[in-house]
């Protein structure tokens, strides 16, 4: 019998994991066991919850509507995917999308006397470790991403790319991009004909990024494309941090403000998305007119600054952060 997840309790948890989960549906049956799978976008192979005391990952629901389990360690700042595996059928029964926030381990959390009160007998993972080591970088796989004006960059639409003495961590490592009058798109991308830009592997996550801040434009575009399937591109209001929609593709997005005491008006910009095929990618961050127009006149102004763009593997192994500086999660 197929299941249907309706929702889960809480809906955001410490990254830590050991929390308690409810799993409300219909369609649960008393004498099967279940494995209750979380991730990015519903796959078999993402972390799974555990029964506890001891019982492993098989579930047993508490009811025909219910089930309960224990979260194994999750990412921070991700938002999940909750479905629900028969242990005897490999097939996913249902999905329940962006229903699971996680964030840092609060200093009052409970989940550290949990994961003791009902440890699972298989290992799911550290059990305490540095979330923000100030040392180990992320796997960056754009080439000399960090300057935007080298010459892996195509300018499309711009007047040019300077470089500017400001950036998301008081330093001096951002760009301009300033639009020019030409009617079109507007932005910087790098090809995936660059020699050992961005290949990519057929079915894994990725997450494409950058730090933005608004200049004479309050939207800004994420892009990423593989040639041969459509296009993913999201826009984002760099003015009041929110996202705007997808004018081609799919995925998960997420903006964010950076914390840092010299970041005034700069986000941290997300679009995760799951490559299809084995190749480069060609990706690009534009400046858009509005949350669906990324195509426009230009008026020859400075409309968008950039810092740090970055392609990695979703999820990191850990965050990371440069001495001194905000956690790039």
């Amino acid at each position: 019998m197929a299941i249907t997840v309706d929702s889960v309790s809480p809906a955001v948890v410490d990254s830590e994991g050991g929390r308690l989960l409810t799993v409300t549906g219909t369609g649960f049956e008393l004498l099967k066991t279940y494995n209750v799978h979380v991730g990015a976008v519903g796959d078999a192979t993402d972390p799974a919850c555990y029964a506890g005391q001891g019982k492993g990952i098989n579930i047993t629901p508490k009811s025909v509507t219910t089930l309960e389990c224990f979260l194994p360690p999750l990412p921070t700042g991700t938002i999940l995917s909750v479905f629900g595996v028969q242990s005897d059928d490999s097939g996913v029964n249902d999905l329940l999308a962006d229903p699971l926030t996680v964030i840092e381990p609060q200093q009052s959390s409970s989940i550290f006397s949990m994961r003791r009160l009902f440890a699972p007998n298989r290992a799911i993972g550290k059990r305490t470790f540095d979330l923000f080591p100030a040392t180990e970088s992320p796997k960056n796989l754009l080439v000399q991403s960090g300057n935007l004006g080298f010459s892996v960059w195509d300018e499309n639409g711009l007047d040019g790319v300077d470089a500017i003495d400001d950036d998301p961590f008081g330093g001096t490592d951002g760009f301009k991009i300033a639009e020019d009058t030409s009617t079109g798109i507007h932005s910087v991308s790098q090809p995936g004909t660059v020699p050992n830009s961005v290949n990519l592997t057929a079915g894994q996550l990725y997450t494409l990024a950058v730090y933005a801040k608004a200049d004479f434009r309050d939207w800004m575009s994420l892009t990423v494309n593989d040639g041969i399937n459509p296009a993913n591109i999201h826009t984002f209001d760099v003015v009041n941090g929110i996202v705007g929609q997808f004018i081609l593709g799919g995925g998960f997005v997420r903006i964010r403000p950076a914390s840092y005491a010299g970041s005034t008006g700069w986000f941290r910009v997300e679009l995760t998305f799951r490559s299809l095929v084995t190749k480069k990618h060609d990706v690009a961050f534009g400046i858009a007119s509005s949350a669906s127009t990324i195509s426009f006149t230009g008026v020859d102004e400075d409309s968008t600054r950039l810092a740090f763009p970055s392609v990695d593997e979703y999820p990191l192994a850990r965050a990371y952060r440069a001495t001194g500086v905000e956690p790039i999660l």
